[in-house]
């Protein structure tokens, strides 16, 4: 969300937590992996994963071929990594 705020789950809604994301970028979207994994992406291509719920948010930063950071919208899982969707179109980072 924006500034980074991010909550999280285990009891269908009832109540809620807030994630540690390590900063204030806004975030735009993300996906949920398998075991209460997540990815989280956002402005200036962040990229937040955890691979289970019990795991922290490790942070990376996708880059264009170009050298640029696109704000990123959504992410899909795929084998060896994650297609990613921003305002500089689609691309592939492995995580």
């Amino acid at each position: 969300g924006l500034r980074g705020n991010a909550f999280e789950s285990f009891d269908d809604g009832a109540s809620w937590s807030r994630l540690d994301t390590g900063g204030e970028i806004t975030l735009q979207g993300g996906v949920a992996l398998a075991g209460g994994g997540a990815l989280l992406v956002g402005n200036e291509g962040r990229m937040l994963r955890r691979s289970d719920a019990a795991s922290p948010l490790q942070s990376q930063v996708f880059e264009t071929a170009a050298g640029e950071t696109p704000a990123l919208s959504g992410a899909l899982p795929v084998e060896g990594g994650f297609i990613l969707i921003g305002e500089k179109g689609v691309g592939v980072h492995a995580f």
